[in-house]
């Protein structure tokens, strides 16, 4: 797992998620999603409907890593992190 703070905010360690039913349902509809085809070039948001906050999840494989799929600032928090299967 690696955590970044878009905008030039670098990584994070830790965080902690407080998610309504709501919130949660469609992360998990998202997640069954993108494990169904996890080498695809697809993340998705999850936003609070008061815009109060927004999460952004891509799973990160091998394959997506090699093709280009990840901006410079994403491959620096990766660092030298290489996800198993």
């Amino acid at each position: 797992m690696r955590m970044l703070e878009p905008f030039g905010g670098g990584r994070k360690k830790q965080i902690q998620l407080y998610l309504s039913v709501s919130e949660a349902e469609e992360m998990v509809r998202e997640l069954t999603t993108l494990l169904a085809e996890p080498n695809a070039y697809e993340h998705f948001h999850v936003m609070s409907p008061d815009g109060g906050g927004e999460l952004s999840v891509s799973v990160v494989t091998q394959h997506k890593l090699k093709n280009g799929r990840y901006t410079t600032e994403e491959h620096e928090c990766f660092g030298g992190w290489s996800p198993k299967p």
